[in-house]
């Protein structure tokens, strides 16, 4: 009797190590969409100034977005069966990148070329490093949750109650931005362990939508943590 060949654990399609590989990319290459998809938008509002003048003369426009924007990520973060049912989960996660890069795009184009290209720089930067990082390191930053949860917060608190009032003051916005860079860099080296399921929390291969969604967003909040602290508006 033949008996079946036994295939390496990273050739075995149905071993856990392989699902988890194919996992990964498919979170990456969503991620690399949406990123596309956000700067591309970015890029027009900078460049194409009739492109800003039309968002800001069509406030409501402005408005749908944001709406747009807080009823997908609450579906998708707090439904798992819409996040997990194709092809709806990935056509709520483009609309939802089409409407943050809408809102970026219109941020984007209040700061000066130079500000923008170095604030995308350093995020490019800082981002793949902590990846890397993150990736290789013994070190579990997915025990971080915790803190890194109640340190949003204070932030959340913090943008609301202070910068009101307090905002006008350089120095108030630069330490708000840099504490909040360096917050999301965490969540982007806690949330990229999760994605790897090497550490003691990891998400199940079954939410890629909600992996990619949860990196996109610590990008996205870095680059305008980033943009607040070293850019310079027109």
């Amino acid at each position: 009797m033949e008996s079946t060949p036994l295939l390496p654990e990273d050739e075995n399609p149905f071993s856990e190590k392989a699902i988890r590989n194919g996992f990964v990319r498919k979170v990456y290459l969503l991620l690399s969409v949406q990123l596309l998809i956000t700067f591309g938008v970015c890029a027009a509002f900078i460049l194409i100034p009739q492109v800003h003048d039309y968002a800001v003369q069509n406030v409501a426009l402005m408005w749908a977005a944001i709406l747009c924007y807080i009823v997908l990520v609450i579906v998708l973060a707090c439904c798992p069966g819409i996040q997990r049912s194709f092809p709806w989960n990935i056509l709520m996660l483009f609309a939802l990148t089409i409407a943050l890069s809408y809102l970026i795009g219109s941020i984007a184009a209040t700061f000066t070329l130079t500000s923008v290209l170095l604030a995308l720089g350093i995020c490019v930067l800082s981002c793949v490093g902590v990846t890397l990082f993150a990736m290789n390191t013994r070190y579990d930053f997915t025990s971080w949750y915790g803190y890194l949860f109640m340190i949003s917060m204070i932030l959340l608190l913090w943008g609301f109650l202070f910068l009101p009032f307090f905002g006008n003051i350089g120095l108030t916005q630069k330490i708000f931005a840099g504490i909040g860079a360096v917050v999301f860099l965490l969540y982007l080296a806690a949330d990229t362990q999760a994605i790897m399921g090497r550490k003691s929390l990891k998400i199940s291969t079954e939410d890629y939508v909600f992996a990619a969604l949860t990196v996109y967003l610590d990008v996205i909040n870095i680059f305008l943590f980033l943009l607040q602290l070293s850019g310079q508006q027109k």
